[in-house]
């Protein structure tokens, strides 16, 4: 299924080209939690600006302790391919425990992540608690490879993945970092 560039990419599209979506019941999904995802994601691919969250269910998931390593990997995938499909580095604003869930997931697959303002502590939390998890199967936390001397953007690469991965979705930093205009990259809310 091709995809003209620059075309909204709707649900339907992303399950048809990622199969392992279908397995949203299984992680505890509802219909409503999947209707704002899908507007999330197409807000963000129609005007063109890459920010991605993830609601809160996924935080409340995680602090049950029902997400396994296993479902993290569905995550890296879906959010992966995402952001292999688009060609650009995501974004994700400072909020809650999901966020930086999402950040992991991107990390595992070795795609390279910028946080807004503020963002650190909220990341530094989710690395401390998921710690363990990505331990047992063998991932390694990433590194912080640059930091602004500002401190406004927070840029995480992760060269680590686990074995049954490729590095398909990485790229080279400044690849996409020369693509967004820099007042694009610290916005306000």
């Amino acid at each position: 299924m091709e995809k003209i560039p620059g075309e909204a990419l709707t649900l339907s599209d992303i399950m048809t080209l990622y199969p392992c979506l279908n397995t949203r019941k299984e992680l505890g999904y509802t219909r409503r939690d999947f209707h704002d995802m899908e507007l999330d994601i197409l807000t963000t691919l129609d005007f063109q600006i890459r920010y991605i969250t993830i609601p809160e269910w996924v935080s409340a998931l995680m602090a049950a302790h029902k997400i396994g390593s296993d479902r993290i990997r569905r995550l890296a995938e879906f959010i992966g391919f995402l952001a292999y499909f688009h060609e650009e580095a995501i974004y994700i604003a400072p909020s809650d425990m999901g966020q930086g869930v999402l950040l992991l997931a991107c990390l595992i697959l070795g795609q390279e992540i910028q946080l807004c303002p503020g963002a650190m502590e909220a990341a530094n939390r989710t690395l401390d608690k998921l710690n363990g998890w990505f331990i047992q199967e063998d991932f390694k936390i990433p590194e912080v490879l640059f930091v602004e001397e500002n401190f406004t953007e927070i840029i995480f690469f992760c060269d680590f993945i686990s074995s049954g991965y490729s590095h398909r979705h990485a790229r080279p930093r400044s690849q996409a970092r020369d693509k967004i205009p820099r007042e694009e990259k610290s916005p306000s809310y």
